[in-house]
């Protein structure tokens, strides 16, 4: 049996208090042909020197960066630096099972057409003999707290858009994956333990600044016009209201900080319509991918799927 080589790349930023475990699972993995980056995004904590410490060899390699690239800019760095066929993104707030990247590959390799999957991520505090029982299903977007994707198509698809910084780069980035024909799967059998905000920053201001700027890009990118002119008049009309339910809470915070996102948003327009003509132009499949997993209405205004 063949075995592709697999990049696991754990992106961290002063999340030293989470490594312990993560790597303590990580150095339990059964699958044969792997190697382990840490992508550290200018940690002050001593990360990077903890890990040199601790983790030698060939299978583990330490990328220290010169300054906070941020999700999708640090993943970009290492996955430039792996030495995989496929890139295993997962967050550092995790512990895993040691057959979760042999099961992840079981999916991947069961047929040509899967370019990406994620993981069954569950809570943190399951015990170490938790057990998936779904079947392996199509799925609109891989999480990238643990996404697998083959390095071919990542390269491809032009990798996470950096421009998005933190929040909703995995969804565009599972998008683009399907317009350019290929499957997104679950692989319920990969199990990883998630506590959730690890190295980001919880749903507050920078979070609710990064999802108000970045979702209307994600759709601009990547709908076809048709859906596009019905999916941004109703973002717009959600993301008012969201905003008037925040003043009217009072919670000013959420209001400086979506509008902060929006402002970003409308500074970003010419470069993200340029983005768009690319998306398009190389696509083969058209918004049917995307739309029979979820309604035009319920995209254009969750924010987040």
């Amino acid at each position: 049996m063949l075995y592709p080589k697999v990049t696991v790349i754990v992106l961290n930023y002063n999340g030293l208090r989470f490594l312990r475990d993560c790597f303590r699972s990580l150095s339990k993995i059964t699958y044969p042909n792997f190697e382990v980056i840490l992508a550290d995004n200018n940690s002050t904590d001593g990360s990077v020197e903890w890990f040199k410490a601790n983790y030698k060899g060939e299978r583990y390699r330490a990328l220290p960066l010169a300054s906070n690239l941020h999700y999708a800019g640090g993943n970009n760095a290492a996955a430039k630096a792996a030495k995989g066929d496929y890139l295993f993104f997962i967050n550092n707030d995790v512990r895993v099972k040691p057959d979760f990247v042999q099961n992840a590959m079981d999916i991947m390799l069961s047929e040509t057409e899967i370019g990406a999957c994620q993981s069954s991520l569950v809570d943190y505090t399951m015990p170490d003999d938790y057990e998936a029982h779904d079947d392996p299903k199509e799925i609109l977007y891989a999480e990238g707290a643990a996404l697998l994707i083959s390095r071919r198509v990542f390269e491809m698809i032009g990798g996470f858009d950096e421009s998005f910084h933190t929040y909703v780069e995995d969804v565009d980035l599972s998008i683009r994956t399907r317009l350019m024909g290929y499957k997104v799967m679950l692989a319920p059998k990969s199990v990883v333990f998630h506590l959730g905000n690890g190295t980001g920053k919880n749903l507050s201001g920078y979070g609710l600044a990064n999802q108000a700027r970045n979702y209307p890009m994600m759709m601009i990118k990547n709908l076809q016009l048709r859906n596009l002119i019905v999916a941004m008049p109703l973002f717009t009309v959600a993301a008012a209201r969201r905003m008037i339910g925040n003043v009217l809470e009072g919670n000013s915070q959420a209001t400086r900080s979506r509008l902060i996102g929006l402002k970003d948003f409308v500074k970003q327009l010419s470069s993200t319509y340029e983005k768009r003509k690319a998306v398009q132009r190389k696509r083969v499949q058209d918004d049917s991918t995307i739309l029979k997993f979820t309604s035009l209405i319920d995209l254009a205004v969750k924010f987040r799927l």
